[in-house]
């Protein structure tokens, strides 16, 4: 038994001795033409070996081939598909003499490797050579294909600073990995193959972590488990499910983040205009992508502060991405994507020291990104300095135009609903607006709205009012429509009305001030806005000191107003029941200014040609601080006509004229 043993180990000694000789004996250039034939008779194609070419034992025996490369299909753009400074292929030598082929080693240094898909769509990795075109051969009974590709196993495979292009021919689009390094391990095509390495794409580092369950089944295109991790400066993404490559379709687990994506779009290709919005993201959910379109159902979903839950499908195939989607939001903040922007991403200052309209050029860019179709839920929403609670809308954004059906909303302490139109189709933005709204509180309704900070109670309210402009100023002035507002228990701030009403002598000393009010019990009336400038013509304010009926414009377009009060007392000059009793007498007044400096002049001229007149008897009453007073029954002299052109000179220049308002206006 011994002797028998001694014999073996001889044997295998002299084996590997001549294995070695034949190594470093037999020249590799002897192989060089045959090699490359037999590359030829299998893909059509020439492979060129132009450097050194010998043989490797360690840590296989195999071949180590220098400057070589590998001709494109015919009507490529490229000269070659493949180039490489060198190319190690090592194979196990007893699997080998088995029929077996078992790649122990691939080494692929520095290579450059071109995709291309022809005008027709024919891909350049397609091979005329070796009879059936590089289609899989048909399997033995065992399941497997002999020594083909079946039996391919892969050890320790890598690239080193690789290069790979895919260009499309039709439509002339190039994409490129570069500094590709990469390891791949198969131990056999129903063993897992793992990826990992990194590879920079458009300036940013990409890597790359990945397992494939069934090799076998990619091959011939059916359907595998598959775990992928893919990571880099702008994002992080990983996924786990299944791959078919039959229709092309892949399912499972998603979870994405990106600290920007404004800055993942621009670097994809797809660059976004500057603005506020589209930064921080994150989904996660059960992913399916088929084609064009990819659906995230039972999602998790974050964008710029605001998380939501639901489902939403991507379709890339058109010009512009197109979403859709069902959300339930803790909130929807609509400004960082409609708001002007000054090109630096910072929001604009108000012109005039912030106390008017900005004249910022509103972009409205972000609008044609993408077409959207949603149904919200949303505990909050914001659009411009509106403030809206716990609200259910339908947003559909569609080239450019952004349109909100606000089927449910709350609002200010009440609730309503409305609708919302935002056109950036064209060169000019424009806006329509309608909404009927009950219970709700006027003051920071007003505030935010239309920057008025002097009226507070409870409203109803509806409008319809549309308008158009590059800028905020530009659209307020531009507004049309027409409303009905209806207030009650409320105040309006900087001005006591009452006591206006109530006193003769002095009447505007002391009454105008933040400190003063007038409470009333109802305010009510309908209003057109032409051109930016409210009308209303059937104020009526209830007291209990004072009844009012007012008519007058506001400018909203330069944040001003002028309004002609008039008041009916409740009592007398000197108090309820005293001497002079004038009950149903008060002084007419003028209400005028910009919003944020009203001033309060009386209307004497009104106050002799309306009530008083009919109040006093004509008998000469003296009313201390109206000197020179003509009662009925005398001659007043004619004012000159240089006054009369001066009265009569509008105090906010273009208003419509509204007859009993002083100076026509």
């Amino acid at each position: 038994m011994g002797r028998i043993l001694r014999f073996v180990l001889i044997v295998l000694a002299a084996l590997v001795l001549l294995a070695v000789a034949a190594v470093y004996l037999i020249p590799a250039d002897v192989y060089r033409g045959q090699i490359e034939a037999a590359a030829h008779s299998a893909t059509g194609r020439e492979l060129s070996i132009k450097g050194a070419l010998g043989f490797t034992l360690y840590p296989a025996i195999g071949l180590k081939a220098e400057d070589v490369s590998f001709a494109n299909a015919e009507g490529g753009r490229a000269k070659d598909m493949a180039q490489m400074d060198s190319l190690v292929v090592g194979l196990e030598l007893f699997p080998l003499l088995a029929g077996e082929v078992r790649v122990a080693e691939l080494v692929l240094d520095n290579p450059t490797i071109n995709l291309e898909l022809s005008r027709s769509g024919k891909p350049n990795w397609e091979f005329e050579g070796g009879g059936d075109g590089g289609a899989a051969a048909a399997p033995a009974p065992n399941g497997s294909t002999g020594g083909g590709p079946s039996d391919l196993t892969l050890g320790d495979v890598r690239l080193i600073n690789g290069k790979v292009t895919y260009t499309d021919l039709k439509t002339g689009t190039t994409e490129t990995l570069e500094n590709i390094d990469a390891t791949v391990a198969l131990p056999n095509l129903d063993s897992p193959l793992s990826v990992a390495g990194s590879a920079v794409y458009k300036g940013e580092t990409l890597n790359l972590d990945a397992t494939v369950s069934r090799p076998r089944a990619l091959m011939e295109a059916g359907a595998t488990p598959v775990e992928l991790s893919l990571s880099s400066a702008l994002m992080n993404a990983a996924f786990k499910g299944d791959v078919d490559m039959g229709p092309g379709k892949v399912t499972g687990a998603l979870d994405f983040k990106t600290d920007s994506v404004r800055k993942l779009a621009a670097w994809t290709g797809s660059a976004m205009p500057e603005g506020e919005g589209y930064g921080p993201m994150s989904a996660k959910g059960q992913l399916a992508a088929e084609g064009s379109t990819i659906r995230l159902a039972q999602a998790t979903l974050s964008l710029d502060g605001m998380t939501g839950t639901g489902d939403v499908s991507v379709n890339t195939g058109g010009k512009v991405p197109e979403i859709k989607g069902v959300l339930a939001l803790d909130r929807l903040n609509a400004n960082p994507y409609i708001s002007a922007s000054d090109g630096g991403g910072r929001t604009p200052k108000d012109s005039g020291g912030g106390s008017g309209w900005s004249d910022e050029p509103i972009d409205t860019r972000a609008l044609k990104a993408l077409n959207a179709d949603f149904t919200f839920t949303a505990g909050e929403v914001l659009f411009q300095k509106l403030k809206f609670g716990k609200s259910a809308l339908g947003v559909v954004l569609k080239n450019g135009v952004l349109s909100a059906n606000l089927r449910e909303i709350a609002l200010y302490g009440g609730g309503g609903k409305g609708e919302f139109t935002l056109d950036g189709s064209r060169g000019t933005p424009s806006l329509r607006s309608s909404a009927s709204l009950d219970a709700i509180q006027a003051l920071p309704l007003l505030t935010d709205a239309a920057s008025m900070t002097w009226l507070e109670g409870l409203g109803i309210v509806s409008f319809d009012v549309s308008g158009s402009g590059a800028s905020q100023r530009a659209i307020m002035r531009s507004l049309n429509g027409k409303g009905r507002v209806k207030f009650t228990d409320g105040a309006i701030i900087g001005v006591n009305l009452a006591q206006i009403a109530r006193t003769i002598q002095s009447p505007m000393s002391g009454l105008q001030d933040s400190s003063q009010k007038t409470d009333f019990a109802e305010l009510s009336g309908t209003f057109e806005i032409v051109n930016g400038v409210l009308t209303n013509l059937d104020m009526q304010l209830l007291n209990p000191f004072v009844r009012i009926a007012g008519k007058g414009v506001v400018d909203i377009g330069n944040q001003a107003m002028k309004y002609r009060i008039e008041p009916r007392a409740v009592g007398s000059i000197e108090g309820q029941g005293g001497k002079g009793d004038l009950s149903g007498v008060g002084i007419p007044f003028v209400i005028q200014g910009p919003w944020s400096n009203l001033t309060f002049m009386p209307d004497l001229e009104g106050l002799i040609d309306g009530s008083l007149q009919d109040a006093l008897s004509g008998e000469g009453i003296k009313i201390p601080g109206v000197e020179g007073l003509t009662l009925p029954g005398q001659q007043r002299d004619e004012k000159p006509e240089e006054q009369k052109q001066e009265e009569e000179k509008p105090l906010i220049p273009g208003l419509p004229s509204i007859p009993g308002l002083p100076g026509g206006r």
